[in-house]
């Protein structure tokens, strides 16, 4: 069975790795602050986040054209 993409393999690729870096760093920020359980730390991890979601809204934004972004953020963060 085909799936239809509006996005070559090698933009695929990309994504996925952006998100994969992305999705290990948040992984790895609960771990931390499961075992800290620092206040301090929390509200730092999470100013930190938000900076790196715009680099990779940027990164996509390189990679795609905007319309092709914007949908990924919708699917990846909306999801039902």
């Amino acid at each position: 069975m085909k799936i239809q993409t509006p996005f070559t393999f090698k933009q695929i690729d990309d994504i996925k790795k952006i998100t994969n870096n992305e999705l290990l760093y948040f992984r790895k920020c609960i771990k931390l602050n499961e075992i800290i359980k620092d206040v301090d730390c929390t509200k730092k991890d999470v100013e930190y986040l938000i900076k790196r979601m715009d680099v990779i809204e940027n990164k996509l934004d390189i990679l795609l054209n905007k319309k092709q972004s914007k949908n990924i953020w919708k699917r990846f963060f909306y999801k039902k």
